[in-house]
């Protein structure tokens, strides 16, 4: 069932049924309706845009999880003295000496009642506003994790950040951009959204998003999230690196990467604005991808996946092209094997913002506990 997004006429002041301009990904087969790889929004009244994949965090948070410890031990040393790292520890938290080891490498500490370490697809969509104020998009996420949903709401205050609710399923991971305008978002995740390219209601989805032009990406063939940032991630606002595996082996694989490149190519020149791609080598094993580009900027290094279970010559080559499409940033190779094990990569696990914390340190309980109020 599709849902309505009339709602964001209040937000934005666009009409909730304006005419799309859109481009055909290929011919239709006769018995098909051609299917737009990208969609154009109505001319725009608010300048708001979706923030960009590569723009520096001012603070980063990460999920913890006991599988991927020494990740995060890796990220908060590389990390903590270009940006504010902020760890969220969910309901089974470490032992208190860890905890003192990430306080000694200049982490923060978080402790939230959490469903899942995966911050990325919970915590909110950035907005960057004509007036410099932080707007945060809390789309809804799960109603199997509503631990996890409430996450932008709790942490707004301390970062001064307004938020408005979304009541569609879009995932944080699910959705990319350059920060001029140019998004993209897969054609399963858009449908797990209730809407489809030619729905008359992504007009107001698009200015509420901040992308006036929103590339629609395959899906690739068994990979369970559906996530753009599976298979690619903008490294500036003309550059993009997209994932790129072995056509004799995976060749279906292969086409879906190959189409998304042109679809994201077409939807830049529909703008008149260049766009570079990088190719970047991804593994394969069933359902794991092994996604290089699912990785993390800071301010002046890259976080990049290291799989230990792969050859060393195939990731050093997948490094190679990673430096290239993230230069001047230095590489940084976070452990990431137990991550890609339970459906994700260094990009799932953090979520860079541009505002810094005020706040040091916040327990929350759950909401099921009542609150003890001294007497």
């Amino acid at each position: 069932m599709q849902k309505s997004l009339c709602w964001f006429v209040v937000l934005t002041g666009c009409a909730c049924a304006p005419t799309l301009r859109t481009a055909p990904v290929s011919q239709p087969e006769p018995s098909e309706a051609a299917q737009p790889s990208f969609v154009k929004r109505s001319a725009s009244r608010d300048p708001a845009l979706l923030r960009g994949d590569w723009e520096a965090p001012r603070t980063l948070l990460i999920g913890w999880d006991s599988d991927w410890s020494e990740a995060v031990e890796t990220i908060v040393a590389a990390g903590s003295s270009e940006v504010q790292m902020d760890v969220l520890f969910g309901e089974d938290p470490p032992d208190a000496e860890y905890e003192k080891q990430l306080f000694s490498l200049g982490a923060n500490v978080i402790h939230l009642d959490l469903d899942t370490p995966w911050v990325r697809d919970y915590g909110p969509l950035q907005i960057h506003t004509a007036t410099g104020e932080a707007r945060w998009l809390d789309a809804h996420y799960s109603f199997e994790r509503t631990r996890d949903d409430r996450l932008p709401q709790l942490l707004a205050p301390g970062f001064s950040a307004i938020v408005e609710s979304m009541p569609l399923e879009v995932d944080g991971g699910a959705v990319i951009g350059n920060g001029d305008g140019l998004c993209a978002i897969t054609d399963r995740s858009l449908g797990d959204a209730g809407l489809s390219p030619e729905d008359p209601d992504m007009d107001a989805l698009l200015h509420t998003m901040g992308c006036d032009t929103l590339a629609v990406l395959p899906n690739l063939t068994d990979e369970t999230t559906g996530h753009a940032d599976v298979i690619a991630q903008f490294t500036a606002p003309d550059r993009v690196m997209v994932s790129e595996v072995d056509a004799e082996r995976h060749p279906t694989d292969a086409a879906v990467l190959n189409e998304a490149v042109r679809i994201l190519r077409e939807a830049a020149a529909s703008r008149a604005k260049p766009l570079a791609v990088v190719r970047v080598p991804m593994h394969v094993s069933g359902k794991r991808y092994f996604s290089y580009v699912n990785g993390t900027p800071l301010k002046d290094h890259y976080l990049v996946p290291s799989f230990r279970t792969l050859s060393l010559d195939f990731e050093a080559r997948a490094h190679e092209a990673l430096a290239k499409a993230v230069a001047p940033r230095k590489l940084v190779s976070v452990p990431a094997d137990a991550m890609v094990d339970r459906g994700g990569v260094i990009h799932c696990i953090t979520l860079g913002l541009k505002e810094a914390n005020a706040v040091r340190e916040l327990d929350v309980a759950s909401p099921d506990e009542p609150e003890i109020l001294p007497l």
